[in-house]
């Protein structure tokens, strides 16, 4: 059962790969797709290498667990548990992907997704869902009261942990090529937005992230509560941003990207205790997802942070909600319906861990892509021919779309889809390039 669950988690990683191709600009989808796929199969390898030992060993302390590395005397329960969470890490590493699209450098994801989903990842995992993890572990008061960290379905171990990674990419990689408009100083439409993709990746991705939600408890009647909080708060959410873009008041009218984020960061608001909830709180969580996302959209602007597709708005924004509303809203232990001293002492300790999680990342982040800042070897040069061609041709020499696909060059002003016939030449960093158009797909003599 816990390997089905694991692979409609797994409907969200495809999903937010269509939500970063849809929001992006054609040229680039192909490189999307593979940065995307090498990511996830990288991370595969690492965490049945070292991540599930880090994180789930059956050998501890309040760090790191150090034992099962390569899944070595593993037992049947150990083996479901690896799958459903490689899963969960698969939806990391797609989330903060998204901080870097259009932007990094092909060869430096799987560089990345090796250290995070071998280290960095399951290292902070241990902490809230092993139980000898130090924010699990938590602490006595003085009434002999545990106060320990509540994130049952990931708000922070998962969402805020990646929204910090885009956060420090977002940052040392600066806007897209072309995003800024030198006029006004503020940000400009990059064309070739698609929102049959935008709207399908986010339907997957909410079905995956809804089936995180609930499948994460083994209590009928949690998995009931979760489901019903899990769809209140999303449709809530995506209703309120939308009328609120609409409005005119946030400058923008309404369209599907707006529909779709604020939608998947109602699903991450509940994602700390959606079992725990009464319905109406599930409501509640989403009025207040769906403003939030509308103000870390305009806030995030107005810092000329290119948030291409929303993940710092949805996954930053919608996981330090959840983590907050969980220890608040808990229909037992809540702050809201106990007023208990040890209430307020867990809503604390979970706001350590919403600190916590996102300080790990972001420094963890930064001292593995700083020094290819440093170098200028992070990202692509504005007006370079990565920028001018799309890094579908310049690192993949793959168009997505070949029969649509338009090569700019010197000599080159038209495209022909039928038959064997040749489009143009043009030159690409110095070299004479020629195109033919072949049964509708576009060939060229271009190598690097």
């Amino acid at each position: 059962m816990a390997a089905l669950n694991a692979l409609m988690v797994l409907a969200a990683v495809v999903g937010f790969v269509l939500l970063q191709v849809g929001i992006s600009q054609p040229k680039n989808t192909s490189s999307i797709i593979m940065s995307n796929a090498v990511s996830v199969v990288t991370s595969c390898i690492m965490f049945w290498a070292t991540g599930y030992a880090f994180a789930f060993g059956h050998s501890a302390n309040v760090f790191l667990s150090h034992s099962r590395f390569f899944l070595i005397d593993a037992t049947t329960f150990e083996l479901d548990s690896w799958f459903f969470q490689f899963g969960l890490l698969s939806i990391y590493v797609t989330i903060a992907n998204g901080g870097f699209a259009e932007r990094l450098r092909f060869w430096i994801y799987p560089f990345l997704a090796m250290f995070l989903s071998g280290f960095v990842y399951p290292i902070s995992t241990h902490w809230a869902w092993q139980k000898e993890g130090w924010l699990s572990k938590g602490l006595n008061n003085s009434d002999n009261k545990l106060i320990n960290y509540q994130d049952v379905a990931g708000g922070g171990v998962i969402h805020i942990s990646a929204g910090g990674i885009a956060v420090v990419a977002a940052v040392l990689l600066g806007p897209r090529p072309g995003r800024r408009d030198e006029a006004t100083g503020g940000f400009k439409v990059l064309g070739g937005k698609t929102n049959t993709y935008i709207f399908l990746g986010g339907v997957l991705a909410l079905f995956g992230l809804g089936i995180k939600n609930i499948t994460i408890y083994t209590n009928l009647d949690q998995q009931s509560l979760s489901a019903v909080n899990t769809f209140l708060s999303l449709s809530t959410s995506a209703l309120l941003a939308f009328v609120f873009k609409r409005s005119g008041f946030c400058g923008e009218n309404w369209n599907v990207k707006t529909l779709v984020n604020a939608a998947i960061m109602g699903v991450v608001a509940v994602s700390a205790a959606p079992g725990s909830m009464h319905p109406y709180c599930g409501f509640a969580v989403g009025l207040v997802a769906g403003i939030s996302f509308v103000a870390w959209s305009i806030i995030l602007r107005w810092c000329h942070v290119d948030d291409i597709s929303d993940t710092i708005a949805v996954n930053v924004g919608g996981g330090v909600l959840a983590v907050l509303a969980g220890p608040l809203l808990d229909k037992t232990t809540g702050v809201f319906y106990t007023g208990k001293i040890e209430s307020f002492q867990k809503f604390g300790w979970n706001v350590l861990g919403c600190l916590v999680y996102f300080v790990w990342h972001a420094v963890c982040a930064v001292l593995l892509l700083g020094p290819f800042a440093c170098a200028k070897k992070v990202s692509y040069k504005p007006n370079s021919a990565a920028d001018e061609h799309g890094l579908d041709i310049y690192e993949h020499n793959e168009p997505a779309y070949p029969a649509a696909y338009t090569l700019q060059g010197k000599n080159h002003d038209r495209s022909d889809v039928g038959g064997l016939a040749e489009i143009g030449s043009f030159e690409f960093y110095g070299k004479p390039i020629r195109a033919h158009s072949n049964g509708g797909y576009i060939e060229t003599n271009f190598g690097k």
